[in-house]
């Protein structure tokens, strides 16, 4: 593009210096007639003032070429960036600010969990304190025996007692879940034996 326009630049520069010489052999001619005609050598010398005029402005015309092809070679690289697809990249940025609320309400929530687990715990306790104080009322001499003896076993070695006491209870448990699951099977075996004696009884 550059050198474009700088060929347009030097044409039309030659076409002035063209248009200044083709003045000059005019003037001439001219000059050639205003032998015949007297009359016309002012007018001549008029226009031969005006063309010297004009020669001199065109040789002072200086014609930034290097300033045309920065310019041009500007031009060129602006329209290649323009032509590229413009990629957007989206940066998304998050305030510490929310970090912390984020970690304050995590704690939060953490130690309301605590609170209901050791409000749970604790009300468990109390229940199972309540219950044992009760026993104690229980005016059996033979319960009141084996009481003694579970406080004298607790006293003697708190965590063998407590694990023997989770060991009967899971046991409890699974007899209870047995003794369930039996009297479900019982119910199934009887209706299936009742809708076996109706369908045999039909003819």
């Amino acid at each position: 593009m550059s050198e474009l326009f700088n060929d347009m630049m030097v044409e039309s520069m030659q076409a002035q210096e063209r248009k200044v010489g083709e003045l000059t052999k005019d003037i001439a001619e001219l000059k050639e007639m205003a032998k015949v005609f007297p009359s016309l050598a002012q007018l001549i010398a008029k226009l031969e003032l005006r063309l010297i005029s004009l020669e001199k402005k065109l040789a002072e015309v200086n014609f930034p070429v290097r300033g045309m092809q920065t310019l041009s070679n500007k031009v060129e690289e602006g329209i290649i960036v323009w032509q590229k697809p413009k990629e957007i990249i989206h940066h998304y940025h998050v305030h510490k600010l929310m970090y912390i609320t984020a970690g304050l309400i995590l704690i939060l929530v953490l130690v309301c969990a605590g609170w209901l687990m050791t409000h749970d715990q604790l009300s468990l306790y109390k229940e199972h304190d309540i219950k044992y104080r009760h026993l104690q009322f229980v005016k059996s001499p033979d319960f009141q025996g084996q009481l003694k003896i579970a406080d004298s076993l607790y006293r003697q070695n708190a965590d063998q007692f407590s694990d023997s006491v989770i060991v009967m209870e899971e046991e409890l448990a699974r007899q209870i879940r047995l003794a369930k699951e039996i009297n479900r099977t019982k119910e199934e075996l009887e209706e299936l034996q009742k809708k076996a004696g109706n369908s045999s009884r039909q003819p």
